[in-house]
C-alpha cells in the first residue's frame, strides 16, 4: 500500500536582482540570499524573521520598490515552505505588480511559479498548469539561463505525472535533467528530477530502473543537500517504498522512522510533509502487520490533515485508514463514512475520471461486498470501471488499468461466491464473461513493460486472476462437458507461463528473418549487452565489502546512459517496424489441437499449475486431453519440499516417491505411451519425475524416457526448423583445471572420453576460457560444459560458470545468440535457481534457452563428480546411435543402476539429478570410424593399384 501521488518539495528559482541603483543594493542581495540559503536548509522560522526585519528595514527607509519585489518573492517562497498557501501567494502577487510595472521579466516568471506551486498544494491542477506554463514560456522567450528554465520544467513534470501522463511528465523530467548538467551547478536539486522518474518507473511497475533512479537521486541529493536537510526526505520516501516492493519491510520503516524526524524538526507537526509520512509509515506497519500502530499512524496523518486542511494528504489518510479496516473487517460504518469522504475530495481535485476515484469506488465496493448490499456492490464496481475509464473495447484509453483489472476480479469472484450458494450455473457464466477482459488487460499491462523483470513480477502479483479462472473453467467444464470451457482453462494455464523466455526465442526468430536493417540490430544488442554489463558491475560494486563510491556512481550514470539509449532504439522499433511491434505485443491463442499436431502416437504431455490453494493438471494426448483439480497445493508444496530434504540427504524416499506420483500423475498418467514431456510449475520445477515410483513399485525411469519443457507455447517454438541449426562441427567440451580443494577429479577423462567417441575438439584447462568459449559457441552442435557453477540466490542475472580464465553469468548468456543444437552443462545446480511463479527456475539452463539453444540437459542439483562422467560418457554412446535426447539420458541412468554394485551409490541422489529440457530429437553424430574406414580403404586401394602397375609393365 504504497502512496499514488507524487508529492515532491518543489525546488524554487532563487531570486533575481536587477537594479536601477547602488543604495543599499548589496545589504539586500545579502539578506536575501541568505533567507534562501536557510529556507533550503529547512530552518524556515530563522528565514522568516530575516525577511521580517528586512522588510521592517527597508519600510522605514523608504526603500526602491524593487527591494521590496525581491524581499516578497523570497518571503513568499518561505512562508509557502511553512504552509501557509494563501499568505505566500499575496506575497508573490505584491512581488509580481511591481515587477509587472518595471518589465522584470524575470521576476515576474518567478511569480507566476511562486503562485502555481501554491495551486499545486491546494491541488488546484488547472491553476496550476496554467501559471507554470506562463512562467515557462516567458523564461524561454527571455532565454534565461538553463537552471532556471529546469526549475519550470520540473515542476510541470510533477503535475504531468500526477495526472497520469507518464509519458509527458518523463519527457520534462528529462529536459530538467539535461539543463541542470548543462547549467554547471554544483549544488543543485537533480536528486528531486531523479526522486520524480523514480516514482514514474515505480508506479508503472518497473522496479529495476526506480531502483537505479533513486540510487541517483540519494548521491545528488547527499552532495546538494547533505544527509538530515529536509528535501533528503523524499529520497528517503521514495527509497522506502522501493523497499516495501522488494519486502524488506523493516528497511523502510527505518528510513521512514528517520523521515518523521527530520519533517518534525523542520516542518513542524502541522505540515503536509508531516502528514504524508505519518500515512507512509502506517502503511509500513500494516505490512508487517502492526495493525494497531498503523491505525494509529493513520488517525494522526488524518489530525493534521484537518488542522492543515489539505485536502489531497486527508483524502490519502482516510483512504488508508479505512482500506485497514476493511481488511480486517472492522468498523464497516466508519470505513464506509471516511471512504466517502476521501472519494468526495478526490472529485474535487481530479474530476470524474481518474485512477484514484477509480480506487475509491473500488474500496466502496469491498466494502458493500462485505455488507452483502449486493446493489451497492454492482453499482460501485461499475462506477469504478467508469472512473478508469475502462473501455474492453479499446483498452488504449483506460487510466486506471489497476484498478480496472480489480474491479473485474471483485465482481468474477461475487458470482462465484453466488454459484456456491445457489449453485445456478448462470452465475458462472457471468463470471467467464469477464475471464477474456482480465486477461487483455494482464496482458494490455505487461506489454507496456520496458523489462523482462517488471513482466515477471507483475506475473507474479496477479496469478491469482489465473487460478481463479482456472477453478471456473473446471466448474463449467464438468457442469456442461463442453470443449470451450477446456480450451479456456487451458489457455489460462499457458498465457503468463514463461513468457518472457517465449518472447526471447521469437525475438531471435524475427531479428533473424524480420525487416529490421542489420545495423540497428547490432546497435541493440551492443546497447543491451553494455547495459547488462554495468547492471552486473554495479550488483557486484554494490555488495562488495569495500565498495568504491565514485566507481559505483559512475556505474550509475552510465546505466542511465544505456537506459535511455536502449528506450530510443526500442521507440523506434515500435514505431517504424510494426512485425517487431506484433511480436512483442500480439496475443496469439494456443489450441490444444496445436499441441496435439506435434505429438506423436507414443507421446503424452502433462501440464500443471500449482496455485495458493489448488493443483490444476492437463494430460495431452494426440487424440484426447484430460483436465484434473485437486484442492492440495499446501500439501503437495510440503510432500515436495521432504522429497527434496529427504534427496539431498540421501535419505529413503520410497513412500515419499510414492505420494508424490499419486497426487502428479495416478489419475493423469496413460501408461501406454513410452514418452513423457513434463510441464511443471512452482516447486514442481525441482522433482526428477524419473525417480516417481508407481503402485507396482517400479520408478518411472524403467519404463519412459521423460522430458521437460517451459510451457507448451515453448515445447511448439522449439520444433521449429528454425531452431535445428547446421553447425560445421559436431561437439566441444571445455573442462578447467581448478585448485584448492576446488578440483573436478572425473571432468578431464570425461572430455576426453566423450572427445574420443565424437570426434570432437577439447579446451582442457588453460584452453577452457570464456574468451575460447564466446568465439567458437557458434561452430559445433554441442557444447559440452565440465565445470564448477555458482548460483546467486539474490539475482539470478549473475549465476555463473566458472572457466579457466573468468566468470560466465547468465546476464551475457541472456545477451549472446549460439546455435548450438545441444547445451550440456555436466557442471553443479546448473537447473537449480530462485522460483518465479508462471516464469519457472530462473537458472542457467533458462540463460542458454533464452539465447537459442533448443535443448539443454541440467542439473538440479550438486551431482557428484564420479557418478556425472559415468553417465555422460553412456549418454554420449546412445546419442550417437540414433537415439532421442531423453531416452538415451534414460538408457544411460539405468546402465549406471545395473553397472553398481554398491547399494548407497544406487540411491537416486547419485544418479537422477540431470534431466532434458526442450526439444528431444536424436542429434546426428559423425560415426567417428569413417576416417579410419576410408584411411584403411585408401592404403589396400595404393596397394592393389601398385601390385597391378607392377604386374602389367
Amino acid at each position: 500500500m504504497v502512496k499514488r501521488l507524487l508529492y515532491i518539495c518543489l525546488l524554487l528559482l532563487g531570486p533575481s536582482f536587477v537594479w536601477s541603483q547602488a543604495i543599499e543594493k548589496d545589504y539586500v542581495i545579502n539578506q536575501n540570499r541568505l533567507a534562501a540559503e536557510l529556507n533550503r536548509a529547512g530552518k524556515f522560522s530563522k528565514a522568516d524573521q530575516i525577511l521580517d526585519e528586512l522588510l521592517a528595514k527597508l519600510k522605514t527607509q523608504n526603500a526602491d520598490e524593487k527591494f521590496f519585489a525581491t524581499t516578497y518573492q523570497t518571503k513568499a517562497k518561505v512562508v509557502q515552505s511553512l504552509g501557509n498557501y494563501e499568505e505566500s501567494t499575496k506575497l508573490a502577487r505584491s512581488s509580481l505588480l511591481i515587477s509587472l510595472k518595471h518589465f522584470d521579466s524575470l521576476n515576474i516568471a518567478d511569480s507566476y511559479n511562486t503562485i502555481g506551486i501554491n495551486h499545486y498544494f491546494k491541488a488546484d491542477y488547472d491553476s496550476t498548469t496554467y501559471y507554470y506554463e506562463k512562467s515557462f514560456d516567458i523564461k524561454k522567450r527571455i532565454k534565461t539561463d538553463p537552471y532556471a528554465l529546469a526549475v519550470s520544467a520540473y515542476n510541470l513534470a510533477l503535475v504531468f505525472g500526477d495526472l497520469g501522463q507518464n509519458q509527458k511528465a518523463m519527457e520534462l523530467y528529462r529536459q530538467a535533467e539535461t539543463l541542470l548538467l548543462k547549467s554547471g551547478q554544483p549544488k543543485n536539486f537533480l536528486s528531486d528530477v531523479y526522486v520524480g522518474m523514480a516514482l514514474i518507473y515505480f508506479y508503472s511497475g518497473e522496479l529495476s530502473k526506480a531502483e537505479i533512479y533513486a540510487e541517483k537521486a540519494m548521491e545528488k541529493g547527499l552532495i546538494s543537500y547533505g544527509e538530515f536537510n529536509p528535501n533528503m526526505t523524499f529520497v528517503y520516501t521514495t527509497y522506502a517504498n522501493i523497499l516495501e516492493a522488494e519486502e524488506k519491510y523493516e528497511e523502510a520503516v527505518t528510513l521512514l522512522e528517520k523521515n518523521l524526524k527530520i519533517r518534525i524538526s523542520t516542518y513542524g507537526q502541522w505540515h503536509r510533509w508531516t502528514c504524508e509520512t505519518y500515512y507512509d509509515l502506517g502503511n509500513s506497519y500494516m505490512l508487517v502487520k502492526k495493525f494497531d500502530k498503523a491505525e494509529a499512524y493513520y488517525k494522526k496523518a488524518i489530525e493534521i490533515g484537518k488542522r492543515i486542511n489539505s485536502r489531497q494528504y486527508l483524502a490519502n489518510a482516510r483512504n488508508f485508514l479505512a482500506q485497514l479496516y476493511l481488511d480486517r473487517g472492522i468498523h464497516l460504518d466508519e470505513a464506509e463514512r471516511l471512504l466517502l469522504e476521501a472519494l468526495k475530495s478526490n472529485i474535487e481535485i481530479y474530476g470524474d475520471k481518474s485512477d484514484l476515484v477509480a480506487e475509491n469506488y473500488l474500496q466502496l465496493a469491498k466494502l458493500y461486498k462485505l455488507k452483502k448490499d449486493a446493489f451497492k456492490f454492482a453499482d460501485h464496481v461499475q462506477m469504478s470501471l467508469a472512473a478508469a475509464n475502462y473501455d474492453k473495447e479499446d483498452l488504449g484509453t483506460v487510466i486506471g488499468p489497476l484498478q480496472a483489472l480489480n474491479s473485474l476480479m471483485l465482481l468474477g469472484d461475487w458470482y462465484i461466491e453466488i454459484y456456491e450458494k445457489d449453485q445456478k450455473i448462470q452465475n458462472l457464466l457471468e463470471a467467464y464473461r469477464l475471464v477474456d477482459q482480465k486477461i487483455a488487460l494482464i496482458t494490455h499491462t505487461q506489454n507496456n513493460f520496458s523489462s523482462d523483470r517488471s513482466r515477471i513480477d507483475f506475473a507474479n502479483k496477479y496469478r491469482e486472476v489465473f487460478e481463479t479462472d482456472l477453478g471456473l473453467c473446471w466448474l463449467l467444464y464438468h457442469e456442461t462437458q463442453e470443449h470451450k470451457y477446456l480450451q479456456k482453462a487451458f489457455e489460462l494455464s499457458e498465457t503468463n507461463r514463461n513468457t518472457t523466455l517465449l518472447k526471447g526465442l521469437q525475438g531471435i526468430e524475427y531479428r533473424a528473418y524480420g525487416e529490421i536493417p542489420e545495423i540497428k540490430l547490432n546497435l541493440e544488442q551492443t546497447t543491451k549487452t553494455a547495459l547488462e554489463k554495468v547492471k552486473m558491475d554495479i550488483f557486484f560494486e554494490k555488495s562488495s565489502s569495500e565498495p568504491d563510491k565514485e566507481l559505483y556512481q559512475s556505474l550509475l550514470d552510465e546505466s542511465i546512459r544505456l537506459s535511455h539509449k536502449l528506450d530510443s532504439i526500442y521507440k523506434d522499433f515500435y514505431k517504424n517496424y510494426p512485425k517487431f511491434k506484433s511480436i512483442n505485443s500480439a496475443k496469439v491463442l494456443l489450441e490444444i489441437e496445436d499441441v496435439q499436431a506435434q505429438l506423436d502416437d507414443d507421446t503424452q504431455m502433462i501440464t500443471y499449475f500449482l496455485g495458493e490453494h489448488s493443483l490444476f493438471s492437463f494430460n495431452i494426448r494426440k487424440d484426447t486431453i484430460s483436465l484434473l483439480r485437486a484442492d492440495i497445493a499446501d500439501k503437495l508444496i510440503n510432500i515436495t519440499n521432504d522429497f527434496k530434504h529427504h534427496l539431498s540427504n540421501r535419505d529413503n524416499i520410497d513412500e515419499l516417491s510414492y505420494d508424490l506420483f499419486m497426487y502428479l500423475l495416478g489419475q493423469q498418467f496413460d501408461r501406454e505411451k513410452r514418452n513423457l514431456v513434463i510441464v511443471a510449475d512452482n516447486v514442481l520445477n525441482y522433482i526428477p519425475f524419473e525417480i516417481l515410483r508407481s503402485s507396482d513399485g517400479s520408478l518411472l525411469i524403467e519404463k519412459y524416457n521423460v522430458s521437460y519443457n517451459g510451457s507448451a507455447r515453448i515445447f511448439l517454438e522449439l520444433q521449429k526448423e528454425f531452431f535445428k541449426y547446421d553447425t560445421p562441427k559436431d561437439w566441444a567440451g571445455f573442462a578447467p583445471m581448478y585448485t584448492e580443494g576446488k578440483e573436478l577429479a572425473s571432468s578431464k577423462s570425461e572430455i576426453d572420453q566423450i572427445a574420443s567417441l565424437t570426434n570432437g575438439e577439447k579446451f582442457v584447462g588453460e584452453e577452457a576460457k570464456k574468451e575460447n568459449f564466446m568465439l567458437h559457441k557458434k561452430e559445433f552442435s554441442i557444447l559440452h560444459l565440465a565445470m564448477h557453477a555458482e548460483i546467486d540466490n539474490e539475482n539470478s542475472l549473475y549465476n555463473r560458470l566458472l572457466f579457466e580464465d573468468g566468470e560466465l553469468t547468465a546476464s551475457e548468456i541472456y545477451m549472446s545468440h549460439s546455435q548450438a543444437n545441444l547445451v550440456v552443462l555436466s557442471a553443479c545446480n546448473t537447473g537449480f535457481g530462485k522460483i518465479e511463479k508462471g516464469e519457472g527456475v530462473m537458472s542457467m539452463a533458462r540463460a542458454f534457452h533464452y539465447s537459442g539453444i533448443p535443448s539443454v540437459m541440467m542439473s538440479l542439483w550438486k551431482v557428484p563428480d564420479k557418478e556425472t562422467k559415468t553417465i555422460m560418457v553412456d549418454f554420449y554412446r546412445y546419442l550417437k546411435k540414433g537415439k532421442s535426447k531423453s531416452e538415451a539420458l534414460r538408457r544411460a541412468k539405468l546402465d549406471y543402476l545395473d553397472k553398481t554394485s554398491d547399494t548407497a551409490l544406487k540411491h537416486p541422489y547419485y544418479w537422477s539429478g540431470f534431466v532434458i529440457n526442450g526439444q528431444t530429437d536424436p542429434i546426428k553424430i559423425k560415426n567417428t570410424m569413417y576416417p579410419v574406414i576410408w584411411m584403411v580403404l585408401s592404403i589396400c586401394g595404393l596397394i592393389i593399384i601398385t601390385f597391378l602397375i607392377k604386374r602389367f609393365r
